[in-house]
């Protein structure tokens, strides 16, 4: 008889993935769930990455390479093609998994049969591997999954995610057209036939900033990409000509209140976005909960935008406050919201450089909620 599939793949897309390559490939192959194979698409490097990998005489290690470079999204979706594992598990050329990552992850989804993925936060390190700060939303059901995509927010950081394999031939593959922002338009279209994924509230992954990545090399175009989607989802539950707008406003574009000079006419823009969350609510029937999830999700967004549209005086940013105050008291949890009727009275004396320091705050407040979270979750399990 065949052998049966490990009940992991982890799947790496390579393409010149020195001097990094070889820290990643070591951090899984140390893991404590031993059932996985680790499947490598060499997108045809032109380093020394293939030899990197040969050097490795782990048989868990599935090495294919291509003829031509190809791309990320090409490359993923030949790995795909090839796994036959029920969990796929993504995995970066330069990042760095903790040792007991694939096990929470395997864990975590067998106990939890009606989601689609998981996640987890992580921490960035520099390109020595120092870590400089940690990252990661929470996602309490499909209201709150939602929210987070509606506001152009990746759920789940891509390199941490673990999917079941059937996802993928429910909603298709990647999407070559979106690259190099693949991940979040797959993440919309995993959310559009109601799945979602779950997160795992502590740093599983060390996920690398440097000037070669993706992420930085490709920034202009991952944005377009990302606001291409952005739109497609939206447009999903907006007939009408307000989509466009909707999407400014949830993406905080400061264009958007050179566009809407008013407060009436940012007012007519939120009460387009009521329209979007009632068709949601209607479409998937949402229980009051991911409702409620929803509701908090979309008024963060709302509110952060209008917190920043204050500190330069936009005082059309009134109306967006409002709406977003409808979510009730959940919208406390977001700390700048509290500052904005002092800043909306004392916006006439601001002036440039107080602009900056009020966003820079607001900024390291948020950052300081995950630590802060970090620290509670670690004492209550250790």
């Amino acid at each position: 008889m065949p052998n049966s599939p490990p009940r992991v793949t982890v799947l790496m897309t390579v393409y010149n993935g020195m001097p990094y390559l070889k820290e990643a490939i070591q951090s899984l192959l140390g893991q404590t769930f031993s059932d996985f194979e680790l499947l490598i698409i060499d997108d045809a490097s032109t380093d020394g990455s293939s030899a990197c990998i040969e050097s490795f005489r782990d048989p868990r290690i599935r090495l294919v390479r291509s003829r031509q470079n190809r791309g990320q999204a090409d490359s993923l979706n030949q790995g795909l093609s090839l796994a036959s594992s029920p969990y796929i598990a993504r995995m970066d050329q330069d990042d760095v998994s903790l040792p007991d990552r694939l096990a929470a992850q395997v864990s975590f989804l067998d106990a939890h049969p009606d989601l689609a993925a998981a996640g987890s936060w992580l921490y960035w390190v520099d390109s020595n591997g120092r870590k400089t700060g940690v990252t990661g939303l929470r996602i309490e059901d499909f209201g709150s999954f939602l929210g987070i995509l509606l506001g152009q927010a990746t759920p789940v950081g891509h390199p941490t995610a673990m999917f079941r394999r059937e996802v993928f031939a429910a909603v298709g593959t990647y999407d070559p057209a979106f690259a190099p922002c693949e991940d979040y338009e797959l993440w919309c279209r995993i959310a559009l036939r109601r799945y979602r994924a779950g997160m795992i509230p502590r740093p599983l992954l060390m996920l690398r900033l440097h000037d070669r990545q993706q992420s930085a090399t490709k920034l202009t175009l991952q944005q377009e990409q990302a606001k291409r989607a952005h739109l497609r989802l939206i447009s999903a539950f907006l007939n009408g000509g307000r989509g466009e707008e909707v999407a400014s406003l949830l993406r905080m574009e400061s264009s958007f209140w050179a566009a809407h000079p008013s407060s009436k006419e940012v007012a007519a823009v939120c009460e387009a976005l009521e329209q979007i969350l009632l068709a949601i609510s209607t479409r998937f029937q949402l229980n009051r909960q991911e409702l409620a999830h929803l509701r908090l999700r979309i008024s963060c967004w709302i509110a952060r935008a209008a917190f920043l549209a204050i500190l330069k005086k936009q005082r059309q940013s009134l109306a967006a406050y409002r709406q977003a105050l409808r979510a009730g008291w959940g919208i406390l949890s977001y700390p700048p919201l509290l500052i904005y009727p002092f800043c909306f009275l004392l916006s006439p004396l601001f002036f440039s450089a107080v602009g900056r320091a009020a966003a820079r705050s607001a900024g390291w407040l948020n950052r300081q909620r995950y630590v802060a979270r970090l620290m509670i979750d670690s004492m209550r399990t250790g």
